[in-house]
């Protein structure tokens, strides 16, 4: 694992590409044993108070009203989607969110998501349209299947045709298994203007979860946790050839954002970062040190002050591309 640097006051320091800020001694420390570094990371987490969820910004209907649209995937799967988009003339900047885990998400659940999600109000109050997208539920082990990618496209294009959006001012936040399928989305042909995504899971991109023996449970199967602690041993030569050649299509400038605390980031310091470095895909890595995976969502030990450096962050990563700027509705 790379040093983490604690920085005070949240000040920024940048090496190269990547920054690190907190308020908080980061859990990980620099060692080449990961167990070790799992194992700190889960009493580390376990130990800490509870702290209070980080609300969303309540920003009415009447402002920003809730649509709903039907998306024919191909001729046998649709969806739905819901967003909010500004009143006004626009054009408006519009931010897609591709949630986490690997189930498809109730439409009742996006539209809640789109009213109180910390993160997703936040960034609707700062004058983004946003959309709450979702895709078809499928196995960890089924991660070659293109079902899940193919809905994302499709629902990248939906985007497009929407009214008083600008093209050019796309931009896809992508959270853990939603961070796979974002980088795969810029890999398409008509990518993203940009991506952000959120402890993305490398393993998924990389197709390495191993598939269970006939006779396990496979629900809820979750092997992330032993390839996390054995990278080498399943990221083979075949496996790289799978990540690698997917990093290469990328197109989309790319804002990596994490933490240290959840596992999946000792996979992706082992593997995805490097794939990145390698090809010039990875324009910049910000680390927020001492939060759980679910920090995005207003949990794990996330404060009110450090979601917002968050979303001012995403905010000025995204200014430096989009073509629209966003012009805040509070």
């Amino acid at each position: 694992m790379r040093s983490l640097i604690l920085v005070i006051t949240f000040s920024l320091v940048a090496c190269q590409n990547i920054f690190y800020r907190s308020d908080l001694q980061p859990l990980l420390s620099s060692t080449s044993d990961n167990e070790a570094i799992a194992t700190q990371a889960t009493d580390a987490n376990l130990n800490r108070p509870r702290r209070q969820a980080v609300s969303g910004v309540n920003i009415t209907e009447e402002v920003a009203p809730i649509v709903t649209s039907v998306i024919a995937v191909d001729d046998q799967y649709s969806l739905q989607i819901a967003h909010r988009i500004p009143k006004g003339e626009g054009p408006f900047p519009v931010i897609i969110y591709v949630h986490g885990g690997h189930r498809y998400r109730s439409l009742e659940n996006r539209i809640n998501e789109s009213l109180n999600s910390p993160s997703m109000t936040r960034l609707l109050a700062a004058g983004f349209g946003i959309v709450m997208a979702s895709f078809r539920s499928y196995e960890q082990f089924e991660a070659n299947k293109r079902g899940p990618v193919n809905d994302i496209s499709a629902i990248l294009e939906e985007v497009r045709s929407l009214p008083r959006i600008d093209l050019n001012s796309i931009i896809m936040l992508g959270h853990s298994s939603g961070g796979r399928l974002t980088l795969e989305a810029a890999g398409l042909p008509k990518p993203p203007t940009i991506i952000v995504v959120s402890e993305p899971a490398s393993t998924l991109l990389a197709e390495i979860f191993p598939v269970p023996d006939a006779n396990e449970n496979r629900e809820p199967y979750t092997p992330n946790f032993d390839v996390a602690l054995n990278v080498d041993k399943y990221y083979t030569a075949e496996k790289q050839d799978i990540l690698e050649s997917k990093v290469r299509l990328i197109s989309s400038p790319i804002l990596l954002i994490h933490s240290d605390v959840h596992r999946v980031n000792i996979a992706n310091d082992k593997i995805l970062i490097p794939a990145l470095t390698k090809y010039g895909k990875l324009t910049k890595e910000i680390n927020y040190p001492g939060y759980e995976h679910s920090y995005l969502n207003g949990r794990g030990g996330i404060t009110e002050e450090v979601m917002d450096m968050i979303i001012n962050d995403i905010i000025s990563f995204s200014n430096r591309y989009i073509k629209v700027k966003a012009i805040p509705l509070l």
